[in-house]
């Protein structure tokens, strides 16, 4: 249950990020959301498939910390992509 929901989470934020983070920078290429459909999408949601059956499976993590950890990472990684998209266009 615990993967299912990091996956989902982190594939949300990846998605969104690499989908709309193109579209609000200046850029010429049409490409862009391209990004988010095939590339932050499915990374986030494989490294939240992981991430969560992790520490479902291997860790004593309560359901209170986990939550935290959660909108920490699906935060920091929200970040890492826009500012990746930033500097690359």
């Amino acid at each position: 249950m615990m993967g299912a929901i990091w996956a989902l989470v982190l594939g949300i934020f990846g998605f969104l990020a690499g989908f709309y983070g193109p579209l609000y920078l200046p850029d010429d290429s049409p490409q862009g959301p391209l990004l988010g459909i095939f590339g932050t999408g499915p990374l986030g949601f494989g490294a939240g498939l992981i991430i969560g059956l992790y520490l479902g499976e291997k860790t004593r993590i309560t359901k209170f910390g986990s939550l935290l950890l959660l909108a920490g990472s699906s935060s920091l990684y929200f970040l890492i992509i826009i500012l990746y998209v930033a500097v690359m266009s």
